[in-house]
């Protein structure tokens, strides 16, 4: 404890004792997060790759490492992952647990530049309460969909190596003091910039700033005398180069004959503001009717606080500029509020979106004007820092094009509104934090960005959170359903169909997966029947059918029947979406039955199923007599409260031969 209160000195012990303390629940919160949700089942991607490696199917070499996914080149996270698989036989929740601990590392790093660049050209050495922003940020449980997926590790190993490539470039002074370029140095961003390069598309977007960062300090002194570490310089920036000259030779496109439906420019423009947006979070996404107004009450409160208090330590400087700034600052988010709506006028809730849209090019706004302030009487070193965080604002701006260019002519603006992206998108919020440190000290953004950061961190933490528990949740319970479905012993087509629905969306990918996994003895699936010759249909829906529950509690039943030439019921899987409004112990029941003609009477056959959770999910019935009708039944919860609206999207029927 004392070396590491020796690493993170601070002037003020309170602060580092509130920052060490945050830091330290939110490393608790992310890993216990992973212990609540985390299933040991593949997702998603990890059908295609993880999968098959694990099982055997796809040997370890260097044309795997560089092959492609999607647009990616994954080297260093499969050789992370494979190594973790390795020691953990083949377990995919070490990996997650690892991520956080990426994660956790990469707030260490970032605490410790930012007191050692706080107390080079602030004069306040030591930690500071806003550096309470980096666990935030980093650790929220806003990442979810990172946190609960071994395939993350994609992102997770960006966000450490981007940590330790701001260092680098920031920290240590790039020239000795003879005015040379420090070779070790440059040596090291060389390393991290190709190291970022392999890590995919995600990293690779700052790579070629860093090559140009390189190439201009490299040419810049090559100018004036020869000399051993101009010349690495510039080679370092063309390696970068030709990393990525090769990184898009061959079939990195997935879809060249195909390409992406192209969005118009104002679709784009508002998905890479939503991309960006993803910075604070998964909670900071504008979705949610109930908290419009408490959220954005607390989104100006928590500006203004700010503000207030920053006024109120410089108000013996009786700078009027400084009102100005906060009082500036605080009209931009409502004055483009005001504007999209006079413009648009379509609806309500179009000054929220657009505050919320905006937050993040209003506060890159205020450090650029606090940045230009500041060059005026900035020396060199303090030049060249700025220049270098430039890689990692520029980075994140292509990255967020890269998004729109690629996702919103599919998705529209909601494709920049995927959690997963907030590792990714925070790097900007980052750069401008350190861009505020790096500001003179009289400036106003000095003290006021880094706050603000952290207050509207603060603001959105609870619905991050409330975000993640529910959709961790609704994923664990769905990875759950599909594993006791490969546990009793479901044949290994209706398991496929059951998996479509939120699993992986290839059924042909999954068939594939679980093959590969039986074969290896892999439980779960090692009880799957992959021998079974089954008759597949799908009972023709006129739409996708909805269903209602009234008051009634009106049991819908759909008609099996029997093609020719089969025998009985093997399995039918049903593919639901159920309203997120539905109350928690409400639901639905479905079951097979047989009718009895001679009674009108049904009889169940095999056990009813209750939905497992809210939104798309797949029901998988194995009837252990003769079935010829689906039921599906509405069942209430403690308080006689009816289940919200269901809609019954696929009902596939496998019979015997």
């Amino acid at each position: 404890m004392g070396l590491f209160r020796t690493f993170f000195r601070t002037g003020g012990r309170f602060a580092f004792v509130a920052v060490a303390t945050v830091y330290a629940a939110m490393t608790f919160l992310a890993l216990r997060f992973v212990y609540v949700y985390a299933v040991d089942i593949a997702f998603a991607d990890e059908w295609n790759d993880t999968v098959r490696r694990a099982a055997g199917e796809i040997p370890y070499s260097w044309e795997w490492l560089w092959s492609r996914w999607n647009e990616h080149r994954i080297v260093l996270p499969r050789i992370l992952q494979h190594g973790i698989l390795y020691l953990s036989g083949n377990q995919l929740v070490p990996v997650m647990y690892f991520n956080v601990c990426l994660a956790s590392a990469a707030v260490l790093v970032l605490w410790r530049a930012a007191i050692v660049l706080r107390g080079r050209f602030g004069g306040t050495r030591g930690t500071a309460l806003t550096d309470a922003f980096f666990p935030i940020a980093l650790l929220h449980t806003g990442h979810w969909e990172n946190i609960t997926a071994a395939f993350q590790i994609q992102f997770f190993s960006t966000v450490l190596l981007c940590a330790l490539l701001l260092y680098t470039g920031l920290i240590p002074p790039l020239r000795d003091d003879l005015g040379r370029l420090h070779l070790p140095r440059l040596i090291t961003l060389t390393i991290l910039l190709l190291l970022l390069g392999l890590t995919g598309g995600n990293g690779l977007v700052f790579v070629p700033f860093g090559g140009l960062y390189l190439l201009g300090i490299g040419v810049a002194d090559l100018r004036h005398c020869w000399n051993r570490s101009a010349a690495m310089s510039v080679l370092g920036g063309g390696l970068t180069f030709l990393l990525c000259a090769l990184y898009f030779m061959g079939d990195v496109f997935v879809d060249q004959n195909q390409p992406a439906p192209v969005a118009p420019l104002w679709i784009a423009v508002q998905c890479a503001l939503n991309y960006l947006l993803m910075g604070f979070g998964h909670g900071a996404a504008p979705r949610w009717d109930g908290a419009r107004d408490s959220q954005l009450l607390a989104w100006f409160l928590a500006i203004g606080g700010v503000w207030g208090g920053v006024l109120a330590l410089r108000a013996r400087e009786r700078n009027p500029g400084v009102i100005f700034a906060g009082a500036g600052y605080l009209l931009i988010p409502l004055a483009s509020a005001g504007a999209a709506y006079a413009v648009c006028h379509t609806s309500t809730v179009v000054p929220y979106l657009a505050a919320h849209m905006l937050a993040v090019p209003a506060l890159s706004a205020f450090a650029a004007w606090g940045v230009a302030f500041s060059l005026r009487r900035a020396d060199a070193e303090r030049r060249r820092r700025f220049l270098f965080l430039a890689v990692f604002v520029l980075g994140t701006i292509a990255a967020a094009a890269g998004v729109a260019r690629a996702r919103a002519g599919g998705g529209g603006v909601d494709a920049g509104l995927i959690a997963r992206y907030g590792l990714m998108a925070v790097q900007l919020l980052i750069g401008l934090y350190f861009a505020a440190l790096l500001t003179v000290k009289e400036r106003f953004a000095h003290r006021f960005l880094p706050a603000v950061l952290l207050a509207l961190s603060l603001v959105f933490l609870g619905s991050n959170r409330d975000e993640g528990k529910r959709l961790g949740d609704e994923k664990r319970r769905f990875l759950t359903a599909f594993a006791e479905n490969a546990v009793r012993g479901l044949p290994i087509e209706p398991l496929a169909v059951a998996g479509s629905a939120r699993v992986h969306p290839s059924e042909e990918s999954l068939l594939t997966g679980i093959k590969a996994l039986q074969q290896a003895r892999h439980a779960p699936f090692d009880r799957v029947r992959v021998d079974d010759i089954l008759i597949r249909r799908e009972l023709p829906l006129p739409t996708p059918r909805r269903i209602f529950s009234t008051t009634s509690d009106a049991t819908v039943r759909m008609p099996l029947g029997t093609p020719a030439g089969s025998g009985r019921v093997r399995a039918v899987v049903a593919i639901y979406q159920l309203s997120h409004d539905c109350p928690p112990h409400a639901g639905y029941q479905f079951a097979t039955v047989r009718h009895d003609p001679a009674t009108s009477t049904f009889v169940q056959n095999g056990d009813a199923v209750l939905v497992p959770h809210r939104g798309v999910g797949a029901i998988a019935l194995q009837p252990n007599a003769l079935s010829d009708v689906l039921e599906i039944r509405p069942v209430r919860d403690g308080g006689n409260n009816p289940p919200a609206e269901i809609v019954i999207k696929q009902v596939v029927v496998f019979y015997s031969p």
